[in-house]
This record gives C-alpha cells, sequence and structure tokens, in this order.
C-alpha cells in the first residue's frame, strides 16, 4: 500500500487525564514529547502531499492530550504553513488546559 498523506500526528503521548475508558494509562509505552526534528520531518511529508494534491487535511492528536505540548501554540502555526490555508487542520482536546495563547493559535489556524 502507498501512503498519499498524513493524517494525524500525534505530538505527545502524555495526558493530563486517566479516563475509565480510555487506554492510555494502560499503554506500556513512554509518554514523551515528539522533538521539533520529528515534527518538521512529519510536516515536509505533509507538504510534499499537499503539492501531490493528496493530502486532505490534517490532525494533531493521538492517544495523548495535544494542548500539553509545550510548543503546541508555535506548532499550530506551522502544520497550518504546511497544509495551507485550505484543507482542515484539527485536534481532540479535553480542554482542561487551553490556554488564551493556545485558544488564539487554534483560532489564527482555522481550527
Amino acid at each position: 500500500m502507498r501512503i498519499t498523506s498524513i493524517h494525524q500526528i500525534e505530538i505527545t503521548s502524555r495526558c493530563n487525564l486517566a479516563c475509565r475508558y480510555c487506554v492510555h494509562p494502560t499503554m506500556p509505552r513512554p509518554k514523551l514529547d515528539m522533538t521539533d526534528e520529528h515534527f518538521a520531518r512529519a510536516l515536509e511529508w505533509v507538504a510534499h502531499f499537499r503539492r501531490r494534491r493528496t493530502q486532505g487535511e490534517l490532525s494533531l492528536h493521538g492517544i495523548g492530550e495535544s494542548t500539553l505540548h509545550p510548543k503546541f501554540a508555535e506548532w499550530i502555526g506551522l502544520a497550518r504553513k504546511a497544509l495551507g490555508s485550505d484543507l482542515r487542520l484539527t485536534t481532540a482536546t479535553n480542554g482542561i488546559n487551553v490556554t488564551e495563547e493556545q485558544a488564539e493559535a487554534m483560532a489564527s489556524a482555522g481550527m
């Protein structure tokens, strides 16, 4: 199977909750933040697929709570730049720790 888009980037595997229904607390993998280098590489692929017109949208979420990443607000802007203004950029959050800076970054990015 050929890869033609990057649908989701999990920028952190950390979470600030322990919901009973979630697999996160029982997952054995380390709870870490994505590095600048890995995020930049992922966005290179997003931009590549955008140029090929196979990138449909991008979501910054995963098992972790994306807003816990220390560069969340900054990375939204970088993701929007790689994705372009016409494709959908989303995230999923429990919203507990969303800062004003993060909310403004999400609004500016059209989330």
